[in-house]
């Protein structure tokens, strides 16, 4: 069945990319995370590719809240797969432009833009970094001014006229982003591995130690754990990834164990995961 693929950014962004890698040509460029989850929501699209998590920029907070919010917002909606993909930031200008020591201002997410920022720092300390809404944008706008330089992808950055400064930021660690792939009606692409629940506590000492407890005695790890205000700056819920997948028995007994721990517990899919080789990727940009 063919199903019909929005991606966050515009042509071209890492979102993008990833969605093409995972689903052939004939994804949806949607400009805004929220443009991602009304078009699920109202069914426009059937999945919602979408940037999770970044090994230097930590969380993408408005996802993170999106996915909070499923409950309530979009009942029917799993992530059914995540692609973790190697992301390689190139520097690029108009020709005759600007020149990396010699530019006024960067443009780039603000993710790739915090990656970037040491570097920056070194060769040219005085410039603008200028956040925008995704890598693909920064091209567009970079393309459009002479003195800015954008930090984007190889394919961004050609596509959009501009000259390649330098083809690969250099880094003290491996930039890879997590995406992660939302949907009511496709399923898992294979044998689930990882569990995404969010669930909230009790506002009192204990509640989470209670809870997170529930997973050790089941000998379940923890991969992750992050928390967002809801609704009140005293009501949270907190999104918690496991190693463990549908099927898995130790999981079924945590969740019937968790169910009774917590206020009320959500569990937001169950799906594997795609690590992209970084020589697969290079040929996506």
């Amino acid at each position: 069945m063919a199903w019909t693929v929005g991606a966050f950014g515009a042509r071209d962004s890492f979102s993008y990319l990833a969605a093409q890698w995972a689903y052939g040509p004939g994804v949806r460029p949607m400009p805004h995370t929220q443009d991602v989850f009304d078009g699920l929501r109202q069914g426009r699209i059937d999945i919602g590719v979408v940037p999770l998590e970044n090994v230097t920029g930590g969380w993408v907070n408005d996802v993170l809240q999106e996915l909070l919010r499923l409950p309530e917002n979009d009942p029917g909606a799993r992530i059914i797969r995540e692609i973790e993909l190697p992301i390689v930031l190139c520097a690029a200008a108009l020709p005759g432009g600007a020149s990396l020591a010699g530019a006024a201002r960067f443009f780039s997410h603000p993710i790739p833009l915090l990656h970037a920022t040491p570097w920056i720092l070194r060769h040219n300390p005085h410039a603008e970094r200028v956040p925008v809404t995704s890598t693909s944008l920064a091209a567009e706008m970079a393309a459009k001014d002479p003195k800015a330089v954008a930090l984007c992808n190889l394919h961004a950055a050609r596509s959009r006229g501009l000259k390649v400064l330098l083809k690969s930021l250099p880094s003290q660690v491996q930039n890879r982003t997590r995406f992660v792939c939302v949907s009511k009606s496709a399923p898992a692409t294979r044998r689930p591995s990882v569990t995404s629940l969010c669930f909230s506590t009790l506002n009192r000492p204990g509640s989470l130690h209670k809870a997170i407890g529930v997973l050790a005695r089941n000998r379940i790890n923890m991969v992750r754990l992050a928390s967002q205000a809801v609704g009140s700056l005293r009501t949270h819920r907190f999104f918690v990834e496991l190693e463990a997948g549908q099927g898995d028995a130790a999981l079924g007994r945590a969740l019937a164990g968790l169910g009774k721990a917590t206020e009320r517990l959500w569990v937001l899919g169950s799906y594997p995961v795609d690590r992209v080789p970084r020589a697969r990727a290079a040929e996506l940009y």
